[in-house]
């Protein structure tokens, strides 16, 4: 029996497979199985300031206006001169 595996990671639920076959299995009927294995795909811990991005996406657009003009006020008193 001849066989090929290839590993890959399924993205949004799905999965997409390119597999180049040998000339010789031409005209066979191929068999695909998908197995899960115990290993998961670790993704990379993000770093410096892009991994507060999103952080209020979870609230509706009032509050998140809401809470960006409170951040805004709170800078521009940063900008104020001290007399």
């Amino acid at each position: 029996m001849n066989t090929i595996e290839q590993t890959i990671e399924s993205i949004n639920g799905a999965i997409h497979v390119d597999m180049h076959v040998p000339a010789e299995w031409e005209g066979y009927v191929l068999k695909v199985t998908v197995e899960r294995t115990e290993a998961k795909v670790e993704k990379p811990k993000r770093t410096g300031l892009s991994r507060f991005r999103g952080k209020w996406a979870h609230l509706p657009l009032e509050d998140r206006l809401r809470m960006q003009k409170e951040l805004d006020n709170m800078r521009n008193e940063w900008e104020r001169p001290i007399s």
